[in-house]
């Protein structure tokens, strides 16, 4: 599905980079498959990796040792305990299917440390509520086992993928399951103290928990405010070294140049003097003032020709943060905007892109093609996440095409399930 802009009268079929530049693009073109697009041959391409300090996902962070260790005393507490005797098994078969249940949740805990930012959300949810069915297994297998304690390693990882809105009732359905299975062992006295405890306990797991995420969605947003910072100041100095190249360009046309014209033309003049006609100095002196004014001529151009702002740094800052996904970045030299607010637009829509595919798209990738066509700079943004239907434009998407539109340019969005999300827009050049 295509979700094009179309405020702005002065929008402009794209265009493909193919041999043939001016081949326009069609709608359809939008849909393409992927591996059309990932390369262009024309542009130099330039990957960003950023340093990898996102949340470990190994089995050596301390959440995996907790669990370890509390998984082993469980163990502990169900192989010596000889005389314990559950709600419907007893003695040694109620034993091996404790141990049975444990070792399946050691294995589940095992898969959901690895591939904590791998598998899809609901897929993770599963096998948590997983562990709790083994945790409730085990308890009803061997009451005197402390198998509830393994509910408060359930409800940590509950408070870690769910909102609070929705670990509140699971907090409360389990702990009233867990009364309802004690009680049938312990009577009710002995059930309410034993849910009151463990259900203490996992209180104070799910608050803990949500401080953790609370810090580490605080931590990813200021190191995102930090990046644009950085980008900012990046583009705030190539806009001072681009003013400041303007003007030295001018200084030497207008006053370097003037100057050394009239030297030229007085040189010149002498040399027509017929006491000066075959001297040689004055002859190398002219040809040496030719030379330089058409030396001057030729920098000046060169320095009119880089003429805009050049974004490779700015959208190198913005990628900094991001561990996922891992940027390609497609650049032509003659990709220069000449001014702040155009520059600021074509930054704010990487940085749309950046976080669309790292917490939304799931992606891997994100393709970042930035080229001159004509009288206009276009930029493409695809990732290859999971994608989506239709795309609804919120407030940062909506920010994004307001941007383009006030300096004269245009914004299309495209996205397919399974196929990842791009944004086509461009801006006037120079």
């Amino acid at each position: 599905m295509i979700l094009r802009a179309s405020r702005n009268p002065r929008s402009i079929p794209w265009q493909v980079s193919s041999p043939d530049r001016h081949q326009h693009r069609s709608p359809q073109a939008l849909n393409a498959p992927f591996s059309n697009i990932r390369s262009d041959p024309h542009l130099p391409t330039h990957t960003i990796m950023a340093p990898r300090y996102c949340r470990p996902t190994s089995l050596a962070e301390p959440g995996f040792i907790a669990a370890l260790v509390t998984w082993t005393a469980v163990i502990a507490m169900v192989w010596f305990n000889q005389s314990d005797s559950g709600i419907l098994l007893s003695g040694n078969a109620a034993r091996m299917l404790s141990l049975g249940m444990a070792l399946l949740f050691m294995i589940l805990v095992v898969l959901t440390t690895i591939v904590v930012d791998v598998w899809p959300s609901p897929v993770q949810l599963a096998m948590v509520a997983l562990k709790g069915v083994c945790a409730f297994v085990i308890t009803a297998a061997t009451p005197s086992s402390a198998g509830p304690i393994l509910l408060i390693i359930v409800m940590s990882e509950i408070a870690a993928r769910l909102p609070m809105r929705q670990v509140w009732p699971v907090y409360f359905f389990t702990n009233l399951l867990l009364l309802l299975l004690l009680s049938r062992v312990w009577g009710w006295v002995g059930a309410w103290i034993g849910t009151f405890s463990y259900g203490g306990f996992q209180l104070f797991a799910i608050i803990v928990m949500q401080y953790a995420v609370r810090a580490e969605q605080t931590s990813a947003e200021l190191k995102e405010v930090n990046a644009h910072l950085l980008a900012t100041r990046s583009l705030l100095a190539e806009s001072a070294r681009d003013q400041e190249r303007l003007r030295i360009a001018r200084e030497l046309h207008d006053v370097a140049g003037h100057k050394l014209t009239a030297l030229k033309l007085q040189l010149t003049a002498l040399s027509r003097r017929p006491a000066l006609a075959e001297d040689e100095s004055t002859q190398l002196a002219a040809q040496l003032a030719d030379e330089l004014l058409g030396d001057l001529r030729q920098v000046v151009k060169q320095m009119r020709e880089q003429d805009g702002m050049n974004l490779r740094a700015a959208i190198e800052q913005l990628a900094a943060p991001f561990p996922k996904p891992k940027v390609i970045l497609e650049l032509d030299d003659a990709a220069r905007v000449d001014s702040v607010v155009k520059a600021d637009a074509i930054v704010r829509a990487v940085q749309e892109a950046l976080t669309n595919a790292a917490r939304h798209g799931q992606a891997e990738h994100l393709w970042i093609r930035l080229k001159r066509e004509q009288d206009r700079i276009e930029i493409e943004l695809c990732d290859d996440g999971r994608g989506a239907g239709t795309p609804v434009p919120g407030s940062g998407l909506l920010g994004m095409q307001e941007r383009f539109h006030e300096v004269g340019g245009d914004v299309a969005l495209s996205a397919e399930p399974g196929r990842g999300f791009r944004i086509l827009a461009w801006v006037p050049a120079l």
